[in-house]
């Protein structure tokens, strides 16, 4: 049998599984908007401002909302909208 000690010691080493789950998921979003956020950043260094702002533009269109809500629910989908996205008002 334990010692309250022994048992003491025991239950505040117990985590609890929810509140990791939270602080994971938590962690996990920071992370996720952090490489998002990194990614764009190189992206926009390689392209002028009138290029990045057209193609930010074309990316907050209805097809380039619907696009991006495809690509979260399926990230291995094809990119082949994003291009036809592009080409779209040529």
């Amino acid at each position: 049998m334990k010692t309250y000690k022994e048992y003491i010691i025991s239950e505040s080493s117990k985590k609890d599984p929810v509140k990791d789950s939270k602080d994971k998921d938590y962690t996990n979003q920071i992370s996720a908007i952090m490489d998002l956020a990194e990614k764009i950043q190189s992206v926009f260094k390689k392209y002028s401002l009138g290029t990045r702002r057209a193609a930010w533009d074309k990316i907050h269109t209805k097809k380039g909302d619907e696009a991006i809500s495809e690509i979260m629910k399926n990230p291995a989908r094809s990119l082949n909208s994003f291009k036809k996205l592009s080409n779209q008002g040529k």
